[in-house]
């Protein structure tokens, strides 16, 4: 007796993943490394690239230029010290790949035109690449990812066309979409 048995295999569903943070922080970036390292030991369910949306929240735009240890201080529980704080990030970052060097950092920057940049990014689909190339660029060479040549000169080393390096020369271009998302 010739029997087939068809076995019923569901459809998978694709995963879509949003990440919503800030480049100025560090448990974001520690985030973004631990949901990667999580979605690569995923086995079955086909992936997305993961969509970026930035937030700054009212305390981070008022903060902007302040210097780093003194934000880093507010944001912390009462009776934590920056110094632990950044002992234990560096020691989270290490098993996450990030080598988080907080003493090239002097103040939190404004990063509004971080955030334009990925979205600009996104329109090409290389915004992952992008923050990977912003948070490594603030957090491990202490760049100034506020800076707009800082900028555009992280956009050309991600590799980005000529296309979205026109649009962020246009101060216009992405801006309402970052404003919208705060």
């Amino acid at each position: 007796m010739d029997t087939q048995v068809a076995a019923f295999t569901p459809k998978l569903q694709i995963l879509e993943l949003d990440l919503i943070a800030d480049f100025a922080c560090p448990w974001s970036y520690l985030g973004k490394r631990s949901l990667e390292r999580a979605l690569g030991n995923l086995y079955g369910a086909p992936v997305r690239t993961l969509r970026w949306h930035g937030f700054r929240s009212q305390a981070e735009r008022a903060a902007a230029q302040m210097p780093w240890p003194e934000h880093l201080a507010i944001r912390l529980p009462p009776g934590v010290s920056v110094d632990f704080a950044q002992r234990n990030l560096v020691e989270t970052g290490r098993d996450l790949g990030i080598s988080f060097d907080f003493s090239r950092l002097t103040r939190l920057p404004d990063t509004r035109e971080a955030h334009r940049l990925v979205r600009l990014a996104a329109r090409e689909e290389r915004h992952s690449e992008v923050v990977d190339v912003l948070f490594r660029a603030f957090f491990e060479q202490g760049r100034d990812i506020g800076d707009s040549q800082v900028l555009k000169a992280l956009a050309g080393e991600s590799g980005l066309a000529a296309q979205a390096l026109a649009a962020f020369a246009d101060p216009a271009m992405g801006r309402d979409e970052v404003a919208a998302e705060e």
